[in-house]
Parts: C-alpha cells; structure tokens; sequence
C-alpha cells in the first residue's frame, strides 16, 4: 500500500511536463510513475495509469480546441521518451510479472464477484464527517475495515462542499468528474460502473478491493478543496465569513441531532463508562466503544471543533496561524485515532521480541529428511496471535492458510489435493522416488514412495529395486541449495521445492533438464551411485534487465544533476 505514497508525484511531474514541455520534467515525470510502479500494488499503478491517460487525451482536444496549447509535437515526443525511460527502470519487475503470470492464480483474471470485493460501501460515506466511527461493527458496513475510511479532514471537506456552488474552469471540471467517477467505482457492485469497467477495461479484472479506489476520491477532493481556498482568498471577508458559517451551522444541526439521537439509545453511557475504564490502554479504549457511543462522542468532538472555527470566523481579526493550526489539528487528531484499530497489534512489542528469541537465532541449515507436514490442514484451525511457530523455527512445512492473492495456482492445486496431501503426510523435503504416476493413486504399495510427474513431456523410468539411497543437504543458500544422493539405481529425486522455470538443476557438475513434480514442485533424473545435485535459481532475463535498470538510472540522475547545475548558473 506504501506505493499511494507516489501517487500525488506522479500527478505533479505529469502537470508540471504538461505546462513546461522539457526532458528533465519529462525524466521526473517517468521516474515518479516507475516508483508507484515498483511498489508493487498494482490497483495503484493500473488505475493511475486510466487517468494519466483521461488527462492526455483532455490535453490533446484542448489543443485543437483553442491554441496556445501545452500539447504538441514536442511533447508528444517527450512523452514517448518518459516511457521509453519508465520501461528501462522498471524492466526488472516488468520481466518478473510477465515471467510469473502463467504461475499466477489471477494471471488470467478474476471473475466479476471477487473483483468486487472489499468496496467502499455507501454508508461508509459517513466517515467524510465522522471518521473513525467506520471501523465499528454494523451492519450497513460489511467491508474489510481498511476499506472503510476516505477522511480528509471535516473542513477540506466542508470547502469542498463549498466548491461545488462555484464556477470551475476546465480543468477543475476534470478533476470533479475524476473524483465522482472514482467515488462511485469505489462503491464496487453497488453501481453498474464497475462491473462496465471490468467488461470494458484491460487489466480490471486482475485486483480486487475496488475500496481501493477511493483514494482518488480523496485527493480530488483536496485538490478542488485547495482551489476553493484560493479563490476564497480573493474574496471580501465578509462574503467569506458568511459562505463558510453557514455550512457550518448546518453540519452542526446534523451532528447534533445525531448526538441527541445517540443518547437515547439502550446502554450507551453503560458502553462509554466501560470504555473509560481502559483509559491507559489506548487500543483496548478504543476496541471497548461500540458503533453508537462512538457515533456520539465522535459528533460532541467535531462539534468542538466548529465552534471554535465558527468563534475565530467572528473575531474582528482573524489569526491565521490559529485557524491553519485548527484545520491541520482536526486532520491529524482522527488519523491518529484510527491507527489503533488498524495498526496496532493486540501484542507489546516487549512481549512479540521475547517469542522471537525464544528461538534459536540465524537461519540454521534446515532438516532435509524432516516431515513436511504435507497432512496437516490448517485452513480452519486457529491461528495463534504470533503466527505460525515453524516460521521462526525456520522448519520446512507445507502452508496451507493462505492470505495473499500472489500465490503459485499450482500450490494452491495441490494444497487443495486432501488426498495426496495424506498420501506424503510422512514425507521429508527431499526423497528418492520408487515409483512415479501420472495422478493420485488409489492405494500405495507399503514402504514405497511415489511422485506424481506433472511434465509435459514423457514420463521418466525408475529402474525397480530394493536398494533405499540417502538424500544429504551440503549447502543452503538463499539462491541455491546442493544436495547429495546414492540411490542403489537410476530414480528421480522428488523436492518440496515450487517449481518455476528459472531453477537451473547441474547433476555432477552437468545441466540436466528440471522436471516438474507433485503438480507444484520439482524434482530430477539422477544416476545409481554418489551424485551431486545442486539447484541454483538463476533468472537471466532478470539479471539483464536489473543492470539496463542500473544504467538507466545512472544516466537520468547525471541528467537532472546536470540541469540542475546548468540552471543555478544562469
């Protein structure tokens, strides 16, 4: 999510590029776009990109439309640079999505319903106002808490609202229509947009959480918020005062009603009384309120903060310094309260370090003839607060909990064989084989293990015998692994490794072909007699790309060191 960090420069370098047509704003311009790139939250990215392209082409029809125009041949070809240039940055990451998309369970996409999850639903709205009331418990919020809240704080808002009685020149009225069409894109299945969009759009059907989207809603409305400012600015005071007092007496009847709504409900200062009685846990405070205690308090709150607008609007002079200071500190004041419900643990982090080093420290070889675990299911079991314990005992298992989407599609297949999962529930990380089939089987000859060949190709031979070789872990590192085999005849070494096309296998010192087994892992034709397998991943195409990413860089920095230099002079 760090990736929205980005967002606002990539709006800014592209305004810049589009009102000075130069290579340096043009090189900012691509830079600024490979960070929210290589971010790698791709909601971002692909939706950034729609708008990026909504403003070109707004660009272009106001160049035929009247001229002078920033939008010409120069800058159309300084916009083919950027890319050009974004293309080289971000090679690296571009190979590896495009390598890692047939792996990928949404590498061909997703369907319309699970797009449509997580929205930012209507009701959610209330959080333009009132905040952190969101992240309550009700039923008219059946979304991912995180998708509940577009906060900007109660008067941008409240200028905002303003701006929308005020004449906008072109420009503003792309951005007022970015923002509305974001807003309701956001609201998921609940208009027919989004699901237009996912028909109609490329790449909208690869990312869920369309909540997400209501990011964009919330810079547009502090853009158009800041314009109003401005215009406010040039105003008569007087008329000023008048516009702004208005609305703010109008919110105040609506968050005062809401209050008085809230005291007559069953147990609400019951809920508050029992809330105050965690006062020195800020987490375990906050989690005690229910949605309608919290509704109150969060309106007696903002209806503090009106008046003590509302008492500097009246003052003869008004002190600039104390109203900038209101207006940032009601900004900040609910940000930080939403942070327990999101970021904090129900942990200390005295408590978390304490766990980890009740563990042996490094990352010790691990056991190559321990069990996988391969049977145990553990999607529906409870999940301790600190994970899972084999993470920190760095011990080999089979995970089947998932949580993030960017998964191999075969993992999760054989995750979800329950059959063969039993079947190499004893199972160690590495085996030789005595057998391979072409699907699970039925039924196992006792003290024999199997794999099942998941290749294209023909399926390898397995000289039959009654000899049992031995697997040895020799070196272990974070690209490579080199294991050790002496079966009594020619087998195939099975792996718990997952498969992917740039794992390069040497069998003593030769390239052998990787073959793929289990339907998500590896494995290897190996000789009778003492052999040395050694795996080492090795993406070439990657490599390549991270040295022409390098050098890139390296010229685009020396450019606008250059220029910066150059300018200074004159």
């Amino acid at each position: 999510i760090s990736s929205a960090a980005f967002i606002p420069f990539v709006f800014l370098t592209l305004k810049k590029f589009l009102e000075k047509t130069t290579l340096t704003n043009a090189l900012l311009f691509s830079t600024s776009l490979g960070l929210l790139f290589l971010c790698g939250y791709p909601t971002f990215f692909i939706y950034t990109s729609y708008i990026i392209i909504a403003i070109l082409v707004f660009a272009a029809v106001l160049h035929f439309k009247d001229k002078p125009s920033p939008v010409n041949f120069k800058t159309a070809g300084l916009l083919a640079v950027a890319i050009i240039i974004f293309c080289c940055i971000c090679s690296p990451a571009i190979i590896s999505y495009w390598e890692f998309l047939p792996y990928y369970s949404r590498g061909m996409g997703i369907t319309v319903a699970k797009a449509a999850q997580n929205p930012f639903t209507p009701f959610s709205s209330v959080s333009f106002i009132l905040p952190n009331v969101v992240n309550k418990n009700h039923a008219w919020l059946d979304t991912d808490p995180s998708m509940r809240n577009a906060y900007v704080g109660l008067f941008v808002f409240l200028l905002f609202c303003l701006s929308l009685f005020s004449k906008y020149n072109r420009w503003q009225k792309l951005l007022l229509g970015i923002t509305v069409f974001s807003f309701l894109l956001s609201l998921g299945s609940v208009t027919p947009l989004h699901k237009l969009c996912y028909a109609v759009l490329p790449l909208f059907n690869t990312f869920r959480h369309p909540g997400n989207i209501r990011l964009f809603t919330s810079m547009g409305i502090i853009l158009l918020a800041a314009c109003y400012a401005q215009k406010l600015a040039q105003m008569s005071r007087e008329e000023t005062k008048r516009k702004i007092l208005l609305l703010l007496y109008i919110v105040t009847g609506v968050l005062g009603l809401t209050a008085v709504y809230c005291l007559f409900q069953d147990d609400v200062w019951k809920n508050i009384v029992a809330a105050f009685r965690h006062i020195r846990q800020p987490k375990a405070f906050l989690d005690e309120f229910t949605f309608t205690s919290f509704l109150l308090t969060q309106c007696v709150a903002q209806i503090c903060f009106i008046v003590l607008l509302a008492y500097q609007l009246r003052k003869k002079v008004l002190n600039k310094k104390i109203m900038a200071a209101l207006v940032a500190f009601n900004s900040l004041l609910f940000c930080w309260i939403a942070i327990p419900f999101t970021f904090v643990s129900q942990l200390k982090t005295s408590t978390i370090n304490q766990y980890v080093q009740s563990f042996p420290p490094g990352y010790p070889p691990p056991d190559i003839n321990a069990s996988v675990e391969a049977g145990v299911i553990s999607d529906s079991t409870i999940i301790s607060l600190y994970g899972y314990a084999n993470f920190y005992t760095k011990k080999i298992t089979i995970q089947d909990h998932i949580i993030t989407p960017t998964l191999n599609k075969d993992y999760e297949s054989f995750c979800a064989d329950k059959k063969l999962r039993s079947a190499m529930s004893d199972y160690p990380v590495a085996w030789l084989n005595d057998t391979l089939v072409a699907a699970t089987p039925g039924a196992l000859i006792a003290g024999k293990r199997f794999s099942i060949y998941s290749g294209k190709g023909p399926m390898p031979s397995i000289t039959a015998s009654n000899e049992q070789g031995v697997v040895r872990l020799t070196g272990f590192k974070p690209y490579s692994f080199t294991l050790q085999v002496n079966p009594g005849r020619p087998t195939v070494l099975s792996i718990f490794q997952q498969y992917h096309h740039n794992w390069k296998v040497k069998v003593n010192g030769e390239e052998t072909p990787l073959l793929k087994m289990n339907i998500a892992f590896m494995g290897v034709q190996v000789p009778a007699g003492e052999s040395v397998v050694e795996f080492v991943y090795k993406p070439t195409r990657v490599i390549t790309a991270i040295w022409l990413s390098i050098i890139t860089i390296f010229i685009v920095a020396l450019f606008i060191i250059l220029s910066a230099f150059k300018s200074k002079k004159q």
